[in-house]
């Protein structure tokens, strides 16, 4: 009895931890286009574009969750926009390739890079920059 209760609590966190609507690592998710507006509408932002099945944004990805522990960037807003989620938001900003990383300073945009291998020191120097 003990082996079946087993066998079921795997194959049930197995898939949970497929689960499209998990939150990845530490960013935090833009859930509409309101949302996305509302965020960068004042102050300094990065907006991490992504996809889910994207190999490149995966090997991004370390890079912006750093930038969320530090201390000096405390005052910067950084957030997610799943392309699969939020296709509306990739749609009017024009995100055409994945990952894209995206700085606005009062609703304005100020930089973007495209791709992947931007360091957490090179991002940090940015928003440091905007701030």
């Amino acid at each position: 009895m003990h082996r079946i209760l087993l066998l079921f609590v795997s194959i049930f966190i197995g898939f949970n931890s497929c689960s499209k609507t998990e939150d990845i690592g530490s960013l935090e998710n833009i859930q509409s286009l309101d949302e996305f507006k509302g965020i960068i509408s004042s102050g300094v932002s990065l907006i991490f574009f992504h996809a889910s099945w994207c190999p490149n944004c995966q090997e991004q990805r370390p890079a912006i969750e750093a930038l969320t522990k530090r201390d000096d960037l405390k005052a910067a807003k950084i957030y997610q926009v799943d392309y699969e989620e939020i296709k509306e938001v990739v749609n009017e900003y024009n995100i055409i390739g994945f990952p894209t990383i995206v700085f606005y300073k009062n609703n304005v945009e100020v930089k973007r890079f495209e791709s992947k291998g931007h360091s957490e020191e090179e991002l940090a120097n940015i928003l440091k920059g905007l701030l």
